[in-house]
């Protein structure tokens, strides 16, 4: 027989969410331009949520109405027709630009601090905020390494996570163009989005495993090339790689948030001590900073070309209407990593579970974006 892990709580509530907007439409030039500008304010709670129990209760959780987040955001919407001629040039614009936070508001009676997603988050934190293992560092910045030239790893614990980022974009924007010569259009779509973080789960594998370019390319690939040698000429792998940064010669380091609070009582010096590649990336696996991506991309979503043939053309046929088009889809996309669609992981914080990114805010397995070209055929009868 199986039992729960939770207590059941017979004085829960619904989940409740209550939205709020407010926005202006407004027009000028006799209407060639047109502007809206929408501001919006949700809450979402209390949000049922499973709290921990202790060991002597015998249950692992007890569920109460315990969260309440706030998402607000503006949302902006301009639409223009640049040029407007009945048989000539036609220009018409269309561009949105959003952005929104979510934010703990509320937490239940008698509680402080809110445990979700590896980090005790505080009222008026960000929920999309992303917390892990960050590299210590000295007060330069540089990365600190043990006396056998690993990186320097700190205290494991939840509490020792660092910020790395926020998982949500600081902004979205949308600019679509529409333009037309007499039985000719054109149009298309850039979209992007600016700032937020991501896991790179998948790097991070490929990198420990040695599948990924980067473990044998640059200094990681000039010292397997070494390596290589020394094994081929001695029997044995002579250490080759080099960790850039420092490495502590004096002193006990204490850490807060994953960081060095103690800095004034430690000395520093070149790490002077080479090590096996592999051993490195292996050590580099635990470190999650390392494998955090920019979520920033710009794409040209779709592009379109079309020709409507004349009624003339048609006055001999049975056709009201005849238009050929070619249609592109992700022609182009622009990002810091090239290897990966963005636009295919746009979860950051979800409210209806709690999670960041649906998940863990990674990079996963999953179905690659493609590029597509298509012809079509418009025919009314």
């Amino acid at each position: 027989m199986d039992y729960s892990a939770v207590i059941a709580n017979q004085n829960l509530n619904p989940y409740r969410r209550v939205s709020y907007e407010t926005g202006i439409d407004m027009k000028f030039f006799k209407n060639r331009v047109g502007l809206d500008a929408t501001y919006f304010r949700t809450i979402n709670g209390p949000q049922i949520y499973a709290l921990g129990n202790a060991p002597s209760v015998g249950q692992n959780f007890h569920n109460i109405n315990g969260i309440t987040t706030l998402n607000q955001g503006f949302e902006v919407s301009l639409n223009a027709a640049i040029f407007k001629r009945r048989e000539g040039f036609n220009w018409n614009l269309s561009a949105n630009w959003s952005t929104y936070r979510e934010t703990l508001k509320e937490i239940a009676d008698g509680y402080n601090e809110l445990w979700l997603n590896g980090h005790n988050y505080k009222v008026g934190d960000r929920m999309d905020a992303y917390y892990g293992r960050a590299f210590v560092r000295d007060n330069q910045g540089n990365i600190v390494h043990t006396s056998a030239g690993l990186i320097y790893q700190p205290p494991s614990g939840d509490s020792q996570n660092a910020f790395l980022g926020n998982l949500n974009p600081d902004f979205s924007i949308s600019v679509t163009n529409n333009l037309s010569y007499k039985n000719w259009s054109l149009s298309f779509q850039w979209d992007a989005r600016v700032g937020g973080k991501i896991y790179d789960f998948m790097y991070a594998q490929a990198m420990n495993g040695g599948t990924a370019y980067e473990s044998a390319a640059g200094d990681f690939g000039a010292a397997r090339y070494k390596e290589w040698v020394s094994l081929r000429d001695n029997g044995t792998i002579n250490p080759s790689y080099l960790g850039q940064g420092v490495v502590i010669t004096s002193g006990t380091p204490k850490f807060v948030n994953g960081q060095i609070s103690n800095m004034s009582e430690l000395t520093f010096a070149r790490n002077s001590t080479p090590v096996t590649v592999q051993s490195y990336i292996t050590n580099l696996y635990n470190n999650t900073e390392y494998f955090m991506v920019d979520r920033s991309f710009v794409k040209l979503r779709e592009a379109s070309l079309s020709y409507s043939f004349p009624k003339e053309f048609l006055e001999r046929t049975f056709l009201r209407s005849l238009s050929l088009s070619i249609v592109g889809r992700n022609l182009l996309y622009f990002a810091k990593r090239k290897d990966m669609d963005m636009d295919s992981f746009a979860a950051g914080f979800n409210s209806s579970d709690r999670s960041a990114g649906g998940a863990k805010g990674n990079v996963g397995l999953q179905s690659t974006s493609t590029r597509t070209i298509g012809f079509n055929v418009s025919i009314g009868f």
